[in-house]
């Protein structure tokens, strides 16, 4: 019996000693893998390193982006979110996603970022200088999952982005559109 007892000791130790090496090899990847982010134009093709690695969509396209069309994989580290000044559109949400850019302009940058929170879904259009200052930004989709009552959907082209913002909450549903132009600097003018 005491042999048995042995064998079944040695047995138990010598797996938490593969496990742990396990759990250690899988916290060195995390390390080894965290994103670089250097907030720096690249003077050679003079654009920021980081949004070189996201998905250019061509314009004209629709945004509707909400809880039944979006997985929200992969949020943005702490550090990309306080770099890109995400905290001051919407402080203390649960994930930021950056999700893709569009070419409207040489003189700024314009990035689409998803914020999420357990129940709700921003999504916002943001325009950055070449030194990471927000010039301007627009919520381009929303969605909530309390009441699932409101939504907003934007179509974007060249010369203009057009929001239509849903409120089911009425007997009589209620549809609202905004036009916005966006000027040579960045910034985002209501027609």
């Amino acid at each position: 019996m005491k042999f048995l007892y042995s064998i079944t000791f040695l047995s138990i130790l010598l797996l938490s000693s593969c496990n742990q090496n396990k759990v250690n090899q899988k916290t060195e990847k995390i390390e080894n893998n965290k994103i670089s982010f250097q907030p720096k134009i690249d003077t050679a093709t003079k654009e920021i390193p980081l949004f070189k690695a996201i998905e250019t969509r061509t314009l004209p396209f629709t945004d509707s982006t909400n809880f039944d069309n979006f997985l929200g994989k992969d949020s943005m580290p702490d550090e990309v979110i306080s770099q890109l000044h995400l905290g001051d559109i919407e402080p203390q949400k649960e994930a930021y996603f950056l999700r893709y850019k569009f070419p409207l302009s040489t003189n700024f940058e314009s990035i689409v970022v998803t914020i999420q929170s357990e129940m709700e879904m921003s999504t916002y259009v943001i325009n950055y200088s070449s030194d990471f200052k927000i010039i301007d930004k627009l919520k381009i989709a929303y969605d909530e999952i309390a009441e699932s009552a409101f939504c907003t959907v934007s179509h974007i082209t060249t010369k203009d982005i057009v929001c239509d913002e849903y409120n089911y909450m009425e007997e009589v549903p209620k549809k609202e559109t905004f036009h916005y132009a966006i000027d040579k600097t960045g910034k985002f003018i209501a027609k």
